[in-house]
């Protein structure tokens, strides 16, 4: 059997190199179905839930995005961390929260 290929979550694109991102659920416990439906739409709400049920947890899917996408959604393209709203991030051209351009930095650093 082939392994299954993840496909960018951004509407409209097709790439599959993608990066699993992370994402951290900052809502209150008494967040009702309701909210769920109001802020995912009904198949996202049902989608979310039954992994809640059925995994018996409180966490949420990794969303995959490609690196040109990763950033326009708040996330890191090389660790998959969400940095939406930090200025060294979303300003940074290249698309890497602020750790990973240090490590990038570093590496290249030929002084």
């Amino acid at each position: 059997m082939g392994t299954v290929k993840i496909q960018c979550e951004h509407e409209g694109c097709t790439s599959q190199d993608v990066t699993e991102c992370i994402v951290i659920d900052y809502r209150p416990r008494d967040f009702s179905i309701w909210d769920y439906v109001l802020e995912l739409g009904l198949i996202g709400a049902i989608r979310h839930l039954w992994h809640l049920w059925r995994d018996g947890n409180a966490e949420w899917l990794p969303e995959y995005y490609c690196p040109e996408h990763c950033q326009l959604h708040g996330f890191c393209y090389s660790c998959g961390q969400f940095w939406a709203g930090c200025k060294s991030f979303d300003f940074n051209p290249s698309g890497l929260c602020p750790n990973c351009q240090s490590e990038l930095d570093a590496e290249f650093d030929y002084g």
